[in-house]
């Protein structure tokens, strides 16, 4: 067929670290997701905290104010939400997988 196709694959390194709670519900009202779902994620995403183990020693707990839990099975989907506005660019086209994305274009 004489084509080719040209792939950019990306992959953000501690994207589940920084997602912001409130924009992803922001973001969810927008898209008019059902109010059960929004209330879903935010019961999902809220009260969590961490502490830290080091030698035997435990840090004070914090809270956990960004980020999505890594392994989880909606923080993939989460995370497309959150980056979902994403700008398009021209004559590509964009496939995610959570942090992962690949833009490609075939070309006559």
């Amino acid at each position: 067929m004489k084509e080719s196709t040209g792939v950019l694959l990306l992959d953000i390194e501690k994207a589940f670290d920084g997602t912001w709670h409130d924009g992803i519900i922001f973001k969810m009202k927008n898209y008019n997701f059902p109010l059960y779902l929004s209330k879903i994620v935010h019961s999902f995403l809220r009260n969590r905290k961490f502490q830290v183990s080091v030698e035997k020693k435990l840090s004070n707990v914090a809270d956990i104010k960004y980020g999505v839990p890594q392994g989880a099975v909606l923080s993939p989907i989460i995370y497309n939400i959150y980056t979902s506005d994403a700008p398009d660019i021209d004559d590509c086209i964009r496939a995610l997988y959570a942090d992962d994305t690949a833009l490609y274009k075939v070309q006559s």
